[in-house]
């Protein structure tokens, strides 16, 4: 399957440090080429860092250097893990407590169904 240089090229960013933002990430990544847009994981009504992010480029190319120069470079005491984004990386999580449905068991079951 051929690669295509067009479009949003997503990089899986992983093992981050549970305290960096967007900011360093985006100083992380910007002397690489367009940065689109940049997505760290959290989750819970906490809001707590999963230590995962998602850096949006829009050239490939660009991408690709990006992961080759970051990929297991030392980032505030962690080993990044830096690749082109997949399925395998991004599983969303779906918490019960936080569905409008949960707390009528008939709706979660129907709206479980649809899917």
């Amino acid at each position: 399957m051929e690669k295509k240089n067009t479009g949003i090229h997503s990089i899986y960013v992983g093992n981050l440090n549970y305290n960096t933002d967007e900011d360093q990430l985006l100083g992380l990544f910007k002397s690489f080429g367009y940065i689109k847009n940049i997505k760290i994981m959290r989750e819970g009504k906490a809001n707590k860092h999963k230590g995962i992010a998602f850096v949006d480029m829009v050239n490939l190319a660009d991408a690709e250097k990006a992961i080759k120069a970051i990929d297991g470079k030392l980032n505030y005491g962690r080993t990044l893990k830096v690749s082109l984004a997949t399925t395998q990386n991004f599983k969303p999580e779906i918490h019960p407590e936080s569905l409008t449905s949960a707390k009528n068991p008939k709706k979660l079951r129907d709206n479980i169904a649809k899917k």
